[in-house]
């Protein structure tokens, strides 16, 4: 189901077909419970990495390999404001989400 903003005109051709883009949406062949329990030890391990490496590169590349391994689950969306903010412009531009 394609939806766009009502406020735009644009043709059906370039409608947006996924809200997934403003947001970290769980995969539903996994299931809300292992998309909880992948964005909890993301989130740990998240920090922890933020509290033992000390260069940026480090933890980028940290976090590079967690958001790899954690995406298929939930999106990887380890930071709420991440996921909250675009979430809630795509409730306003009229998204379905």
């Amino acid at each position: 189901l394609c939806v766009s903003p009502s406020f735009l005109s644009v043709s059906s051709v370039f409608c947006l077909c996924y809200s997934g883009v403003f947001g970290c949406y769980p995969n539903p062949a996994f299931g809300t419970g292992a998309a909880l329990v992948s964005e909890v030890l993301g989130t740990a391990l998240l920090a922890a990495g933020c509290i033992s490496f000390g260069s940026s590169w480090l933890v980028g590349s940290w976090l590079s390999a967690l958001v790899m391994v954690f995406a298929p689950f939930s999106g990887a969306g380890f930071n709420p404001a991440r996921d909250l903010g675009p979430r809630l412009v795509a409730i306003l531009w009229g998204f379905d989400v």
